[in-house]
This record gives structure tokens, sequence and C-alpha cells, in this order.
């Protein structure tokens, strides 16, 4: 949920930030959004090897570190070469969202009973999208006060943060995610 405050914050203001900071047409604006959506094919290609090489839970961890730390990139953005810290920018928190999705989504669908599915997606958009219009809400209403570039500043810290229960679960130090089956070293109750 934090993710999904921040990062929709983030799309809130990105557009007008490129604009109107930086003094963009809507052809270079489009051109740099899908450039650094590169990142997303190359996260759809990599999700599977980089789970299988260091271990889901230990992706994911990384992933959302990583993420925040891209986040910074945007309010580096300025005229000229400085465009160049919106596309890396893009194409890291891109890949690392469609990381995320992989790995999360099939864990949650490796633990959930089958006919439970829907119920546990239904509740898991829910808890996810309904943080959306607020985070959106909060950074039009800010970046009217403390400006733009600020705001991206904000929304960096965000998503920082939003990778702290991460670092602060037991997800920090496992390798893989729970398969939800019984783990045969340990005794069972019989």
């Amino acid at each position: 949920m934090v993710s999904a405050f921040f990062s929709s914050a983030y799309i809130a203001i990105s557009t007008l930030f490129l604009v109107r900071v930086i003094g963009l047409s809507a052809g270079i604006v489009g051109l740099l959004g899908s450039l650094g959506l590169i990142g997303a094919l190359l996260g759809a290609m990599l999700a599977r090897r980089l789970s299988a090489k260091v271990g889901a839970a230990r992706l994911l961890v990384s992933v959302a570190v990583v993420q925040g730390l891209a986040y910074l990139l945007f309010p580096l953005t300025g005229p000229g070469w400085q465009l160049a810290w919106y596309v890396v920018g893009g194409i890291l928190t891109s890949t690392c969202v469609i990381i995320v999705i992989v790995v999360q989504v099939s864990f949650q669908q490796t633990l959930c009973p089958d006919h439970l599915l829907g119920r546990m997606n239904a509740t898991m958009n829910f808890l996810y999208w309904g943080a959306a219009p607020l985070g959106s809400l909060l950074a039009g209403v800010l970046a009217s006060g403390v400006g733009l570039r600020p705001m991206l500043w904000v929304t960096a810290g965000g998503m920082l943060l939003a990778a702290v229960p991460l670092l602060a679960s037991p997800l920090r130090t496992m390798v893989e995610l729970p398969t939800g089956e019984p783990d045969p070293a340990e005794p069972t109750n019989q």
C-alpha cells in the first residue's frame, strides 16, 4: 500500500514536472516515458531467472530497495543530458515493478487455495489500488504548496520507506518464499 500511495503521487505530478519545470513538449514527454518502459520488458525477461538465481524472498527485498533508490533519480532530471536521469529512473522502476508483480503474484497464488484465488486477488487489488487515489490527491495538494521538484523528493522518500517493512520482516533472512508445503525436516505432530 505504501508503494501504491507514493507511486501514484509520483504519477500525478511527473508529467507536470516535465512540462512546467523542465519545459518539454508533449512528444518528448511521451518519448521519455516510452524509453523508461523498456524496463518493463527487462523485468519480464529477468524475473524468473533472477528469482531462481538469488531466491524469490531475497529478490523481493532487493528489488524494493532498488526501486526506492531509483525514484531518487527523477528529481535530478533537468534539461539536456540531465533528461537521462528520468530515463534511467524509468527503466529501473519499471523493471522493478514487473519483477515484484511476477514474484509476488506467483507467491500469493502458490499459497492460496484454488477456490479462494478470486477473493485473494480482489482483496490484494483493493488494498493496493485503494491507496492510489489518496497518493494522487496528496501529491497535487502538496505540490501546489511546495513545488513539483520538492514533491518528487517526497515521493522518492516514500518509495524508500515502502522497502522498510520488507527489510524489517523475516523475508530479509530468507532465500526462498514459503511454499505452503510442510518442511520434511520438521517433525510432524501425529
